[in-house]
């Protein structure tokens, strides 16, 4: 090969010895040392390996060797031979013939200086020149080697001899040792020309590494170690560094092999994706053709760009031309994602190794995240649910179920539209309307779009990861694709029903099934969205129709829908692999099982709605099982009365169907009363006066009253019993000027107008006054009345004259209104108390005329015929002025017969040894009491007794008083010392005589305690000699030290009397007020312990101590320690 190359003549080489010797000898004129910033920047002997390597790689070499012997280390590549251009650049500093040429690695640095760690004087054979190298810089030729040292297809050998004098050969032999054992499959991964790296030691050891470039961009590289081979593969994007240069740069992302036969990739027309994925790489490395080892991005591929490295090569500089390829490189990566989606490798496992904004990288690579969220959200490359690429802007995010139920189609069906804003209240209303059908919308709630721009671009689903907080899962949320809400599993309220069936009917069961599931796994009793799926006909029933969850019912396992029920479809719950949740979300939309209760209602509205229909076919004898399975269900309460009141349940005498409330019962049912009414209303119903036709009613049929139970049941349905009073408007009152004159311009929302009346009343009575009218007649309707009244006994009269609110005033005989919240209440006698003071209808027994009839107040009470009853105390008795005309001698009546039981029972009284009526009522609850409370009651009254009552006077109070005095003249003085606070300083001698005089006076009276407080009911205890204990505590706080001045108190009253007395201020002058009464005897002093009043008693000797010692203090020096604290002796 060397007839291809010219041949370096020696002169050129003596030439150039001789410029760097001068120049060595001008480094060392100056003191310049360029050797030890080499040492500094090379201090590792293997990164020489990678020196050698770029060399071979400058050089174009396919394949290198490294031969590593004990004494040297050969480094042989087939590549381009030396030119004088090599040679002048191998032997200089920071001069490089590969400078100025963009497309070789070695342009930027003194990078083969590294030799000089391990050898003092390399040689390099190569077929145009041999020369070794003397003072790192000096050049001298050499002769060839033996043809046997170049092997007929390599060109250059590098012979490194270990004669370094800054390290052992024992340490540069282990160092490259480490070094080519560490050598990575990434060393050949970006290089252009070299595609084999070999290696072998002494000692056997070999290995080596291949690169293989296969189609697509698909880079497989084997590697065989004493430890076994490897195989690795890669996928490589790779675009020029600049037109015109093979440099290059490089994205690229590791490759794993899936479990399938083991077969060569160049199959042809195999799948790459089918036999292999993507998986994130552990460590993504950045290289300037090798990598550099301390240089971190933290992504999950790998990067190679020419970058401006430092000159250790082993990271990259802060540069703008190191910004600007990380720019590109960035770009390069959003681009690759399309090819990368092409071949099938873009799926959700994919995602995961892109970067995402939680991603520990550092701020030059952020780039890489922004571009590639850009793209995706840009270009169709979101992997979508079920399979495709959408744009993140075109997708929709949710829960799997969700994904898995709703189609792109059920998405944009429910997307597109809007709901309302709505309040509590509204709400209320508007489910409401909404349950009743399709409702057309009202503009006074605010209108919100669910999602305008989804409804019409929506896509589908995008993928979700399989876990949360992974790398899938972050970048997504970083592609900010639209979440579905868990409320628009519900339609929106602008759909109307029909559109709502006519969607959900496109489906089968087993999706019917999936949107049931999702309705109980994302039911919120919170969200009002939830609360509307109640009001849509979203139920498929048997008969596939779809109803109200509410008019459903779940049928059991092979019973026919019952009459009248509505039972949803069970292919839409009970099968399948959701069929428990479906089950479980049409219960939350109030679907119950079938019972008894609901076979009840499904009868009520199979045979009785409306007039006439079903009903009118059905026999009266099924009709009666039907009556009576309603009133065993009625009295189980397990139907409430109020399901019957819209249906027309029972028959009228003329056997038609009618509404309970439109019935009546004949007096032959007990506490029936209404017929009278109805049966003469009915009478002059063609006449003017009664015009109202509704307030008529129609007898029942008879044949009910042979059904036990009926007529009970009948009462709570709402069959007339009585005569009904109805509520009506103030208008009509007689006093309506009066309840009008309460104020206020115009009635508000905050009127009262309540009155009350029983309808054509007026005009019916004002008929049977006329002449010609049945007796009879008049005396039902009086009666009729009279039980309608009953339920008035206790109502509200007379109407009140101050009324603060509408509650103030109950029941139906006072009117009461107010025009609006301004104005002032006004209450009124209710029309009903007018109509009957009115007219005569209170029947009146007459001995020889048989009945009369009268106005209320013209009735006597013991003319009323039998089975009226009567009380003076009923509110419309009172109300109606009944026998007023006659109350003086009602009255006296009532005077006269209490008063002489009251003369009876005190003569009864005296017999048995009371004085009076009183007493003996009082002996008689006193009789009543427990055991346990009388025995307390005369326990504490013996105790009172003995403290008060049983204290001998002093014989001679006088000469006692004196006595006292003398004694209180010479009392020692209290003595206080200064200290951290007041210290009393008392005699032991005053302490014993204080307690010894409290138990003179108190120990013969003590029962329970030694207390002075009157009434004290606690328990104290005996000492060992058996006298009671107690505290003796200071009573008034007089100057001097007396005896007098303690009491002796219970452990409780002690403690109270010193912290708790509310009477400290006003005890002296409270004690001498009580002695100038001028009394002997038991003295007893009011004190306020606690918030409670209670008496302090004091034996008659120590009240004339003590008030001997509180004059001797008054005549003296004025007491300056009142306010100190009681002390306990």
């Amino acid at each position: 090969m060397s007839g291809e190359y010219e041949q370096i003549p020696e002169s050129f080489i003596k030439e150039l010895e001789a410029k760097r010797k001068r120049l060595v000898e001008a480094q060392e004129e100056n003191g310049v040392n360029l050797d030890a910033l080499v040492d500094f920047l090379y201090p590792d002997t293997a990164h020489l390996v990678f020196e050698l390597l770029q060399n071979a790689e400058d050089a174009g070499a396919l394949s290198v060797c490294f031969e590593l012997g004990k004494n040297k280390l050969s480094f042989i590549h087939d590549g381009r031979p030396f030119s004088k251009e090599d040679l002048d650049s191998i032997t200089n500093y920071f001069r490089s013939a590969k400078y100025e040429k963009e497309d070789t690695i070695g342009r930027f640095g003194i990078g083969f200086k590294s030799v000089f760690v391990c050898t003092e004087t390399p040689r390099i054979y190569s077929d145009t020149v041999a020369f070794e190298i003397v003072d790192r810089i000096v050049p001298k030729a050499i002769p060839q080697p033996t043809s046997s040292i170049l092997l007929s297809d390599r060109q250059t050998v590098f012979d490194l001899p270990f004669n370094s004098t800054i390290k052992t050969s024992d340490d540069v032999r282990e160092e490259i040792r480490l070094g080519l054992a560490r050598m990575s499959v990434m060393s050949v991964l970006h290089l252009e020309s070299i595609k084999t790296i070999e290696w072998r030691t002494e000692d056997g050891d070999s290995g080596w590494i291949k690169r293989v470039e296969l189609d697509d961009g698909v880079v497989q590289v084997d590697s065989k170690r004493p430890s076994g081979e490897e195989r690795c593969w890669f996928l490589r994007f790779r675009e020029p560094y600049a037109e015109g240069t093979s440099m290059h740069l490089d994205v690229v992302f590791e490759l794993q092999e899936k479990e399938l036969e083991q077969e060569t990739l160049s199959k042809f027309g195999e799948a790459l994706a089918d036999r292999y994925r993507i998986v994130p790489s552990e460590n993504g490395s950045v290289a300037v053709f090798f990598p550099a080892e301390k240089e971190t991005s933290n992504l999950r591929f790998h990067l190679h760009a020419p970058f401006i490295p430092e000159l250790s090569r082993a990271s990259i500089k802060e540069h703008p031309h190191n910004t600007a390829l990380i720019g590109r490189l960035a770009e390069l990566v959003a681009e690759s994602l399309s090819t990368i989606r092409d071949m099938d490798f873009l799926d959700r496992e994919f995602l995961g190794v892109l970067p995402n904004s939680k991603d520990p990288l550092p701020e030059a690579y952020k780039p890489f995240h922004e571009a590639v969220v850009q793209a995706m959200r840009e270009e169709p490359l979101v992997p979508m649910q079920g399979g495709g690429y959408e744009r993140a802007t075109r997708l929709l995010q949710g829960p799997a179920n969700f994904k898995e139920c709703l189609s792109v189609k059920d998405v944009r069906f429910l997307i597109s539209g809007w709901d309302y804003e709505k309040n509590t209240l509204q709400r209320a209303v508007l489910w409401s309307v909404l349950s009743q059908g399709d409702w057309g919308g009202d503009s006074s709630l605010r209108k919100i779009d669910r999602s305008t721009e989804l409804s019409s671009n929506c896509q589908g689903w995008a993928v979700a990861a399989t876990q949360s907080n992974t790398a899938v899962d972050r970048l997504l949320d970083d592609l900010t694709i639209r979440k579905f809400e868990i409320g628009w599993v519900v339609p929106p309220d602008s759909k109307t029903h029909a559109e709502i069936t006519k969607w959900i009917a496109t489906h089968d069961a087993s999706w019917h099934r999936a949107y049931y599931a999702l309705v109980d796994r994302h039911w919120d009793a919170s969200h009002d969205t939830y609360e509307r799926l109640r009001a849509l006909p979203i139920v498929r029933t048997q008969a596939d129709q779809y109803r109200l969850a509410a008019e459903c019912y779940f049928a059991h396992d092979g019973d026919d829908a019952p009459e009248g029920i509505t039972v949803v479809d069970p292919d839409t719950y009970s099968s399948g692999t959701r069929a428990k949740a479906a089950k479980a979300g049409l219960e939350r939309l109030g679907i119950k099982e079938i019972d008894e209760v609901t076979r009840a209602v499904g009868i009520l509205n199979a045979y009785y709605v409306g007039y006439g229909g079903q009903s009118s076919r059905l026999p009266w004898d099924r009709h009666r099982v039907h009556i009576e399975n309603f009133i065993r269900l009625a009295k189980q309460e397990q139907i409430t009365v109020v399901k019957f009141h819209e249906y027309s349940l029972l028959l009228d005498s003329d056997k038609e169907w009618k509404r309970p409330r439109d019935l009546y019962v004949g007096n032959e049912y007990v506490n029936a009363s209404a017929a009278p009414y109805y049966q003469s209303l009915k009478r002059h119903v063609d006449r003017t006066e009664i015009p109202n036709e509704q307030v008529l009613r129609y007898e029942i049929d008879a044949r009910y009253r042979n059904i036990s139970g009926f007529s009970e049941f009948a009462k709570c349905i709402g069959v007339t019993y009585s005569i009904p009073i109805s509520k009506t408007v103030c208008r009509r009152n007689p006093d309506w000027n009066y309840l009008q004159s309460g104020g206020g311009a115009y009635p508000t929302h905050y009127r009262t107008d309540r009155d009350w009346h029983i309808p054509n009343l007026d005009a019916m009575l004002q008929r049977l006054e006329q002449a010609g009218q049945s007796e009879a007649e008049r005396e039902d309707l009086a009666r009729a009345i009279h039980a309608a009244l009953d339920e008035t006994r206790e109502h509200t009269w007379p109407p009140p004259e101050h009324v603060v609110s509408e509650q103030d005033v109950s029941g139906l005989l006072v009117a009461v209104y107010r025009m609006n919240a301004s104005a002032s209440f006004r209450t009124t006698p209710s029309q009903l108390v007018f109509a009957l003071r009115k007219y005569a209808w209170v029947p009146q027994v007459q001995d020889r005329n048989g009945l009369v009839f009268v106005k209320p107040r013209e009735a006597r009470s013991d003319r009323l015929p039998e089975g009226f009853a009567f009380d003076s105390g009923w509110a419309w008795i009172r109300a109606t002025e009944f026998g007023a005309e006659h109350r003086e001698v009602d009255v006296k009546i009532v005077e006269e017969r209490p008063a002489l039981a009251e003369a009876d029972q005190e003569a009864s009284a005296r017999v048995v040894g009371f004085p009076n009526l009183k007493a003996a009522e009082e002996g008689r609850r006193f009789a009543a009491l427990p055991e346990e409370q009388k025995k307390e009651f005369w326990e504490r009254l013996e105790s009172k007794e003995r403290r008060i009552r049983d204290f001998d006077s002093s014989p001679n109070p006088e000469r006692r008083r004196a006595m006292a005095k003398r004694e209180a003249e010479i009392a020692p003085d209290r003595v206080t010392e200064l200290r951290d606070r007041s210290v009393l300083i008392e005699s032991g001698r005053l302490r014993e005589e204080a307690r010894s005089m409290l138990q003179a006076y108190y120990e013969p009276h003590a029962h329970q305690s030694l207390c002075q407080v009157s009434d004290c009911k606690d328990r104290s205890f005996k000492r060992e000699n058996g006298t009671w204990y107690f505290e003796a505590v200071r009573f008034l706080g007089l100057r001097k030290m007396h005896a007098s001045d303690h009491l002796a108190l219970c452990p409780r009253h002690a403690a109270m009397f010193q912290h708790v007395n509310e009477s400290k201020e006003g005890l002296k002058r409270e004690f001498t007020m009580r002695c100038a009464s001028g009394k002997n005897g038991t003295l007893t002093i009011p004190v306020v312990l606690a918030g409670k009043d209670v008496e302090v008693f004091l034996h008659p000797n120590h009240a004339i101590d003590l008030e001997a010692a509180l004059k001797v203090e008054s005549s003296g020096e004025r007491d300056t320690e009142d306010d100190r604290p009681l002390e306990v002796c």
